[in-house]
């Protein structure tokens, strides 16, 4: 991802980065080691472009979308930095605890974070966000698959539940669509 990919020993992409004993392990094993989990590392970079962004453009209104990991960083970005304007969170893990409860969880080892469900899970990080605007899109199991919307309201009860206490009920929205111009034009509606 980034700057962070190595690439091969001839100069072009190696394919195994991303498998699961390739480099993007190795990063996250040794940030782990070091206390510094790759997964905060990136939430990091993320936090520091938007910093970067207000300097340029103070008045700006920055939102974020992510699709997959990237989903995941956006979210967790948009909870920590009160000043993002709205969420767009596309095909990204529903909740760390389907991983806890399948054995047979298809994710990366980089999707992790250390001790998280010690404190809080993703729908309780997703109504750190209200009453900003939040859109989760085609919401994944911990096999990768996409959840009905039914299962997925169900996970983020309390988040709408937070979100309708904050008087913003209508600015969060379960969807099985995925990004497209919909999502950008209900980013848009909001001022």
């Amino acid at each position: 991802m980034g700057e962070t990919r190595v690439p091969g020993r001839d100069g072009k992409e190696d394919h195994r980065y991303f498998s699961y004993y390739g480099q993007e392990t190795d990063f996250t094993y040794n940030s782990f080691i070091l206390g510094r989990p790759l997964t905060g590392q990136r939430v990091f970079d993320v936090l520091q472009v938007l910093a970067g962004m207000r300097l340029r453009q103070p008045e700006a209104r920055l939102w974020l979308t992510g699709r997959g990991y990237g989903g995941l960083l956006a979210l967790l970005a948009a909870a920590l930095d009160t000043t993002v304007a709205g969420v767009v969170v596309d095909s990204s893990l529903t909740d760390y605890m389907s991983l806890v409860r399948d054995k047979l969880y298809t994710y990366h080892v980089r999707w992790f974070v250390p001790n998280i469900l010690q404190y809080f899970d993703l729908p309780r990080i997703a109504a750190a966000v209200a009453p900003r605007p939040l859109r989760l899109q085609r919401m994944l199991d911990s096999r990768g698959r996409i959840l009905n919307k039914p299962a997925v309201e169900a996970a983020y009860r309390t988040t709408q539940q937070v979100f309708g206490r904050l008087g913003a009920g209508g600015r969060f929205v379960v969807s099985q669509k995925a990004a497209d111009v919909e999502a950008y034009r209900w980013l848009a509606h909001w001022p």
